[in-house]
This record gives C-alpha cells, sequence and structure tokens, in this order.
C-alpha cells in the first residue's frame, strides 16, 4: 500500500506542477501560436468534438478537424488539460487510499507511457496538435531525442508483438500478469485501447488526450 501510495503522490506531484505553470512547462512562443477559438467554421462544436473523442463515441478516429487545431492547442497548453488530469489522477488516488491490501507484492497498478506517465505534448505543439497526419519518422525521431522523459525499456517490444493492435498487445501483457500470480487492482492510460479488451483491472481510469487515436 505504502508503495503504490509514493507511486501516486509522485503523478500527482508532476500533474500539479503542469498545471501550475499553465498546462505544460513548454516555451511561451509555442502558447502564443494560438487564440480562443471554441467552434469549427461549419457550426459544430469542437468542445463537442473533444467530448465525443473522450467518451469513445466517435471510435477510430484519424487526426483531428483542421479547424479545432487552436482549440486543442489552447487545451493542452492552458490550464484546463493539467486540471482534468489532476481530476483524474485525484479519483485514482481516492479509490487506492480505499483499498485493503493483503501486503504480499502481488497487487499492481498498471500504467501506460505515453501521455501518461511521459508528455508528447512538445512534438505535438509543434506538428499541428494532431490536425497534420502523423509521421512516424518525425516522432521516432522526437523519440530518440529523449527530450520526453522516457525509461528506455518502454521503449522496447518484443520482435513477435509488432503489427498488433494496441488493444491485443495490452490484453495479452496483462494476461501474462495475472499468470504470474499478481492481481492488476487499477489501470491508468490516456487512450481507449490502455483499458479495453481484457484483464483490465479491478477498476480502470481514462485520462484526457485529444491529439490522437490507437485502437
Amino acid at each position: 500500500m505504502e508503495g503504490l501510495s509514493l507511486i501516486f503522490l509522485a503523478f500527482i506531484v508532476a500533474i500539479c506542477r503542469a498545471s501550475h505553470h499553465g498546462g505544460l512547462p513548454l516555451p511561451i512562443h509555442l502558447r502564443s501560436k494560438f487564440h480562443s477559438d471554441d467552434h469549427l467554421n461549419t457550426g459544430i462544436s469542437c468542445d463537442s468534438w473533444r467530448l465525443a473523442v473522450e467518451t469513445n463515441n466517435i471510435g477510430y478516429w484519424h487526426g483531428i478537424p483542421v479547424e479545432c487545431e487552436n482549440y486543442v492547442g489552447n487545451y493542452m497548453l492552458r490550464d484546463l488539460y493539467g486540471e482534468d488530469s489532476k481530476f483524474v489522477a485525484n479519483l485514482a488516488t481516492l479509490y487506492i487510499e480505499s483499498l485493503d491490501l493483503t501486503g504480499d507484492g502481488k497487487d499492481v497498478w498498471v500504467f501506460d507511457i505515453d501521455d501518461t506517465l511521459l508528455s508528447n505534448v512538445p512534438y505535438y505543439a509543434v506538428t499541428g496538435f494532431g490536425a497534420q497526419h502523423y509521421n512516424a519518422t518525425l516522432f521516432d525521431r522526437w523519440v530518440d531525442s529523449v527530450k520526453a522523459p522516457a525509461l528506455p525499456e518502454s521503449l522496447e517490444l518484443e520482435p513477435s508483438e509488432y503489427g498488433q493492435k494496441a488493444v491485443v498487445f495490452k490484453s495479452h501483457q496483462r494476461k501474462k500478469l495475472e499468470e504470474l500470480g499478481f492481481r492488476i487492482i487499477g489501470n491508468m492510460g490516456d487512450q481507449w485501447s490502455d483499458i479495453l479488451g481484457t484483464n483490465v483491472g479491478n477498476r480502470t481510469f481514462k485520462l484526457p488526450n485529444p491529439m490522437y487515436y490507437i485502437g
């Protein structure tokens, strides 16, 4: 219980620090590029579009509407993204504090990495926040630059896992944990594929991410 509490303490401190700095601690010139633009030119609300994304009502989607680039940029770089993430983290903390764990070392919490424990917002801030087509070469170059605080182990997949859908791969990895005798008491990620599928754990928590979709 103490170990899990320390993990959540570190997570919430990071969220609070990001929120305190007006979103993420990015160069101020990134913020100045974007102005308030809450609606699509067609009259469709970008607020409604983001809600449909976060509730998975849109399902599989390729990139944000170009009309919503400024809107998503404002959301990610200002306070609201940090506040929404902090709210989810606080809910997860309340949940874990309510648990009566056995203390046998078999209770685990599964975290996604990208845009859950590290942030790729600096990359997306200069590539249209998902409005531009995804460029695997550019993103791999960003990862290789190690400008985001990523653990090298999190960037490596077994060769046999390449080509699998994310929800299939992650379900398989969670199943392997449970086959080893671990109990997944919680699961947190920014993509629906992080928390759907099989062996998802006792409770799941979805962090916001209107920039991209991984199925």
